[in-house]
């Protein structure tokens, strides 16, 4: 008996890809719940029973190397994402594609969050680190909005 495999490519393949897409940084980035206000580390702990540390460790990774995939499904749980489910990794490709290429205005509603300067915008940066060592962004922006302007 073989392995039945689409056209399309297995539901193997089509997770591995969504694993490989969306890393570990990007979900806590859009770790919120629908229209909602950004979820706090201690939120993201008591929702998946993963200590603070272990959210923060796996918070600043660019991909899910070394996180085990029990942990890694906590995470995805408390993040308001499963990377199985089509429908979860639909909203999180139509949010990339239909908002502005700046990352400021992309993330723009975790700007309101008290923890901008100290969390997230250090969360962005380096998750535009990442895209751009990465091929995955061609756009080269100032986060801070910093210009050189003298």
């Amino acid at each position: 008996m073989g392995f039945f495999v689409s056209r399309r490519g297995s539901n193997a393949q089509v997770f591995w890809s969504r694993v490989f897409n969306y890393p570990p940084i990007l979900l806590r980035l859009l770790a919120r719940p629908p229209k909602g206000k950004p979820f706090t580390t201690s939120e993201l702990s008591a929702r998946s029973g993963l200590p603070p540390v272990t959210i923060e460790a796996i918070s600043h990774q660019t991909d899910w190397t070394g996180i085990d995939v029990p942990t890694a499904h906590a995470f995805m749980r408390a993040c308001n994402t499963d990377l199985a489910d089509r429908n979860h990794c639909r909203r999180i490709y139509m949010y990339l594609k239909t908002q502005p290429r700046t990352p400021l205005k992309r993330f723009s509603y975790l700007r309101r969050s008290p923890q901008w300067k100290p969390y997230y915008l250090p969360l962005i940066e380096r998750y535009v680190e990442y895209l751009i060592n990465n091929g995955k962004s061609s756009t080269n922006t100032t986060l801070r909005g910093d210009s050189q302007k003298k």
